[in-house]
């Protein structure tokens, strides 16, 4: 069969296609005792006799592309690959098949257009659910019947199953996974650990939609684990030490993001995180002679941001508002979720919106349902002046605006914070294979495998202290722009699927209601404290 990626060596490669050859052929080689089988040629060398070109050429040489396809169904048909498999890149198919890329390339898009399979953006070539029938019965069926009955298919021995997966398989779900760049990130993590463990296969997507399939680890946000808690195994401290986590090296706070209502069993090891920053336009500061050094508080960006659609008679939006539950952060104020009320700072969270409301307008609450990148193509080309946003985002704006993009020192109240966000790994209890995948979860979050994430994607924040000091060492940020050290704080609305869901939305709305002068704070504040539509009596 193809190999799926990544696999453990070319040794490995050379067995799938080789267990293919004739029956026959591969009993006389086990008969004679070698140990390596040769590797099937995919074109046909040119006859060294000058007449052998008048003759009619054999189709595999007339068609070496269908060579190529018609080797790759073939081993898809032996090798029992099942749908959404993925198969090797064509670089690598071209290399061990010892013929163009480019030819793999055409065989692959054959394929794809006849259903067999099918490409995905940035992830690779996948098999499709036609598989089937090219494995199934009904496929064969007109085979066998043509077959001589004086001819039976040889009987293969017991000890050869091209369709047993040689080594333990992980299907690993990872949110972002769609993304190239985080694609990139996960996958050179995932080869190294791989190269360490060659024991283990991996299979990465970005989810698994089919009822009947599973996967032994996720990687997704922190919501997803705080509701889903009784769903996962709990992880043993040995195993992960086997692969290189050391919990007193991660950020101080980390793994108790891990835990479930104060639990003290782990479910989950946290990851990756990413920090709010704030970045602003160069030429739209000098043009209308504003100053970011005196933006020192939350406040301070709203006025720099209202004065600037003033000096620009509307044509430049000041900044852009993420929601209220991203800058409430900034002035300390948290959310939790108790009971049947919303308990959070009321004079703290008056403070906020009082503050905010003179500068809030139409469009400001328009940007909330703006894709970032979009946001960032209007900071791009100098309709936006002050952007709260993520630092992923950092090398593309960079790139795209070169010296006009800065970065603004983060303007907290005391007490304040950071909403962040977090990736954390979870093993389902339905896990075949939890050991290995503690290994690779641990592996991860230990220093090497944070060295790696953020290799690839500098603007991660790495979970290792030791990684993460290395970080600020050669920050690109000034100081203060980032904030490094860890607040699980700032996870408040990512600890609950209702949280996150529920409160964001109404808390929006009911904020939009007061910018505009719809009703009053006092019945702001009461609406935010409760948790869903019954209202209640009091304040937070």
């Amino acid at each position: 069969m193809i190999p799926s990626e990544p696999v453990a060596n070319p040794q490995t490669i050379r067995c799938y296609f080789e267990l293919q050859m004739p029956f026959d052929n591969w009993i006389k080689v086990v008969n004679s005792g070698e140990n390596q089988m040769k590797k099937p040629r995919m074109e046909s060398k040119p006859a060294r006799n000058p007449s052998a070109g008048r003759r009619a050429p054999a189709l595999a040489a007339a068609d070496p592309v269908g060579e190529i396809e018609q080797a790759i169904r073939e081993s898809m048909r032996a090798g029992g690959c099942a749908p959404q498999q993925r198969i090797l890149s064509r670089r690598n198919l071209a290399r061990w098949l010892r013929t163009r890329e480019s030819r793999v390339q055409q065989a692959i898009a054959r394929l794809e257009k006849k259903g067999y399979l099918r490409a995905r953006r940035g992830s690779g070539v996948y098999v499709t659910d036609k598989v089937w029938d090219a494995n199934g019965a009904r496929a064969m069926a007109p085979a066998r019947a043509s077959a001589s009955a004086a001819a039976p298919a040889p009987v293969l021995p017991i000890s050869f199953f091209p369709h047993v997966p040689i080594f333990k398989r992980l299907r690993i779900e990872i949110g972002g996974w769609e993304d190239p760049r985080q694609s990139r990130m996960w996958q050179r993590a995932l080869d190294a650990f791989h190269r360490e463990t060659p024991f283990v296969t991996l299979e990465p997507c970005s989810q698994f939609s089919a009822p009947d399939e599973t996967c032994e680890l996720r990687i997704q946000s922190i919501m997803f684990l705080r509701d889903a808690a009784k769903s996962f195994t709990l992880l043993s401290a040995d195993a992960l030490a086997k692969g290189g986590m050391q919990p007193e090296r991660l950020c101080d706070g980390l793994l108790d993001l891990g835990r479930a209502d104060g639990s003290p069993e782990l479910k989950g090891i946290p990851l990756l995180r990413t920090t709010a920053i704030l970045v602003f336009n160069h030429h739209l500061f000098r043009r209308h002679r504003l100053n970011e050094d005196e933006i020192q508080t939350p406040l301070d960006f709203f006025r720099a941001g209202s004065a600037m659609e003033e000096k620009s008679r509307g044509r430049v939006a000041g900044f852009n508002y993420l929601g209220c539950q991203h800058f409430c952060t900034f002035y300390g104020i948290e959310v939790r979720a108790e009971g049947e009320r919303y308990r959070f700072d009321r004079a703290r969270m008056a403070r906020f919106l009082a503050e905010l409301k003179p500068h809030i307008r139409h469009k400001h609450l328009e940007t909330v349902q703006i894709v970032q990148i979009e946001t960032m193509k209007q900071l791009a080309e100098n309709g936006l002046g002050i952007c709260c946003t993520y630092l992923y985002l950092q090398p593309w704006l960079v790139e795209r605006m070169g010296p006009a993009v800065g970065f603004l020192k983060l303007p907290l109240e005391p007490r304040g914070f950071v909403s962040e966000s977090i990736c954390v790994g979870a093993i389902p209890q339905g896990a075949k294979h939890a050991e290995e995948t503690m290994l690779l979860i641990s592996f991860l979050a230990s220093e090497r495998g944070q060295s790696l994430l953020v290799e690839q994607n500098p603007e991660w924040l790495s979970v290792d202290r030791q990684v993460l000091e290395k970080q600020k060492a050669v920050s690109p940020f000034p100081p203060g722009a980032v904030v490094y050290e860890f607040d699980p704080r700032s996870h408040y609305t990512q600890v609950s699927r209702r949280m996150y869901h529920e409160f964001v939305g109404m808390a929006n709305t009911e904020t939009a209601k007061f910018f505009l002068g719809l009703q009053g704070l006092e019945e702001t504040l009461d609406k935010l404290a409760r948790i869903g539509q019954a209202p209640t009596p009091g304040g937070a």
